[in-house]
């Protein structure tokens, strides 16, 4: 049995209140509305049927379940995990009321000791699983990979060096729908530290061409802080082709193709140095612009979606 408040495709009617001076955006549909978090006290004895205390419950099927999965997708990031790690961890222990989390770090062919620090950051306390690819093959694939091996009711996809705090996810879960994107272009106030002149204005380029070719409507596609409930993240992660930078674009159009509906929620956010974005990643993800529109449609002749309930 799912998580009742998980919204389904297409569904517009996800109820609650989200935190004072949350303002998603929602993309499909309506203007800024405040929801309440699907695991927010008020929500539990509403829409949760299990407890939350305790940890994973086991599915008819057999399989564990837990009320958020946490996806971080790695690459020789063995001197900034520990540190992340550290900080989800602690905010895990302290929230209230508490929830059944599990972290999959997916070690994206690191050099360096990427899954050892990762590993040894689980404790009994902090279910944490290392997915390693043998080589080198992307963020978006390390993305797919962590998603579709995700137990989670509701999957985030963080980046490793937490440039938005990981305690932002309660804005996305407030926005209550099956999409929930961080976004630094809703409110510029909570960027904190800003990037370089130069990345800043590449960005503005790659989202105007994005909005261009892609998904128009949306205005940060890049921020690496996104939610998705699980029923949406198999649908699109199943069906994903991108292996590289361009992978959020791809999602976004995928989740807007198959029905459903996004928020762009403002986000803190810190410029953190020692970026892995390099000038040849950068080009990749221009060029694959041009092919993720044609890519996506083929996809959903060859996997189209189930039809709806």
């Amino acid at each position: 049995m799912g998580l009742r408040g998980a919204p389904r495709r297409g569904d517009r009617h996800a109820r609650g209140a989200g935190p004072t001076g949350a303002r998603a955006a929602s993309v499909r549909g309506g203007g800024p509305r405040q929801r309440r978090s699907p695991l927010a006290p008020e929500a539990h004895a509403l829409r949760l049927p299990v407890r939350l205390r305790g940890g994973p419950r086991v599915t008819e099927n057999g399989s564990s379940e837990v009320d958020l999965s946490i996806v971080v997708p790695a690459f020789n990031e063995e001197q900034r995990l520990p540190a992340s790690l550290s900080r989800i961890a602690a905010w895990l222990a302290a929230r209230t009321p508490p929830l059944s989390a599990e972290v999959l770090v997916v070690d994206d062919g690191s050099a360096d000791g990427t899954a050892r620090v990762a590993q040894d950051s689980a404790t009994p306390a902090f279910p944490l699983r290392v997915v390693r690819h043998d080589a080198n093959r992307g963020k978006g694939a390390a993305v797919r990979t962590g998603v579709l091996a995700s137990r989670g009711r509701w999957v985030l996809v963080t980046d490793a060096d937490l440039s938005t705090p990981i305690e932002e996810v309660e804005k996305l879960l407030a926005a209550g729908t099956p999409v929930a994107i961080g976004s630094r272009a809703v409110d510029p106030a909570l960027v904190k530290e800003k990037q370089p002149l130069y990345r800043v204005l590449m960005g503005k380029l790659f989202n105007l061409l994005v909005r261009v070719l892609c998904v128009g409507g949306i205005r940060d596609t890049q921020c690496g802080f996104k939610l998705f409930s699980r029923e949406a993240g198999r649908e699109v992660f199943s069906r994903s082709r991108v292996d590289r930078f361009a992978w959020d674009v791809e999602a976004l159009l995928l989740s807007r193709r198959l029905g459903y509906r996004i928020a762009e929620v403002p986000v803190l956010w810190f410029h953190v140095e020692d970026s892995r974005v390099s000038l040849g990643g950068g080009a990749q993800a221009y060029l694959d612009l041009f092919r993720i529109r044609r890519t996506v449609a083929r996809t959903l002749r060859e996997s189209p979606p189930p039809p709806r309930g």
